[in-house]
């Protein structure tokens, strides 16, 4: 059996899809929100580590899954697109963007690619996320000319009806039309 390397590269074709319904009888998703300028997505799955000991020795170990710490950062986001991130309230009229200390992200799943090789991108779905801080930096522009990138942290959590926190598919790189939708559960 030969083995392939894979080594992906880059981060492209960020969207969101509003969660309307995560639970035991269903999961939905609204329609799709593209994303521009992702820079970085970086997970880090947290679980409690068990171990029984018994005769004299380790008798069963195992680990519990907790959800998994993100963080996405985008050089820049819209005031509309913030709401999905932070919260808050858009008034497209107005175009005014109130936060307030009450506002809470609602829940998110994403879906992106990246590049496994030259004719293959990895398609990501993540079904259920839920952004808790979002930060940024502004400075003085001085002797550079760089962006002020918006930081947003938060968890990655399971899809209730099946326990499925994400799911990955090979693509040709030309065809990333499976990142466009998300299925609804249960397919009645």
């Amino acid at each position: 059996m030969v083995i392939k390397k894979r080594a992906l590269r880059g981060l492209a074709d960020l969207s969101i899809f509003p969660v309307t319904k995560n639970d035991i009888e269903g999961y939905v998703v609204g329609a799709k929100i593209g994303i521009s300028g992702a820079q970085e997505l970086t997970s880090q799955k947290e679980i409690d580590e068990w171990k029984i000991y018994a005769d004299d020795g380790i008798y069963d170990a195992g680990a519990d899954w907790k959800g998994s710490k993100f963080t996405l950062q985008l050089a820049g986001l819209t005031h509309e697109q913030r709401v999905y991130f932070e919260g808050g309230e858009y008034d497209a009229v107005a175009k005014e963007y109130v936060f307030k200390s009450v506002s809470e992200a609602p829940e998110i799943a994403l879906s992106f690619s990246s590049i496994a090789d030259s004719d293959t991108k990895e398609l990501t779905k993540v079904y259920s996320a839920k952004c808790l801080k979002v930060s940024f930096e502004h400075k003085t522009k001085g002797g550079n000319s760089s962006v002020v990138p918006v930081k947003i942290e938060g968890i990655f959590m399971e899809r209730k009806f099946d326990k499925a926190i994400f799911v990955k598919k090979d693509g040709a790189a030309t065809d990333i039309s499976w990142l466009d939708t998300i299925e609804a559960l249960p397919t009645a």
